[in-house]
């Protein structure tokens, strides 16, 4: 606990972006939760924009909308 999984469309992301994506959404989550750092995990997950909406808009988006932090602008 806790866990943050990042769909995104296919990207290439160098390891290097990781290494920075994974090291600061760390440090807001540690501080957000109060946990420590050996707790939090971080997945990155493709998903091909033909299936954006049935897998990721419609089921985790538009049907939990109250759960939603901060809303798309589309």
């Amino acid at each position: 606990m806790p866990h943050i999984n990042i769909k995104h469309f296919p990207a290439n992301l160098l390891q290097e972006d990781k290494d920075i994506l994974s090291l600061e959404l760390t440090k807001v989550v540690k501080k957000a939760f109060g946990c420590k750092e050996d707790v939090i995990s971080i997945s990155l997950e493709p998903i091909e924009k033909a299936k954006w909406n049935e897998e990721v808009y419609f089921p985790e988006i538009k049907f939990k909308e109250d759960l939603l932090i901060k809303s798309p602008g589309y």
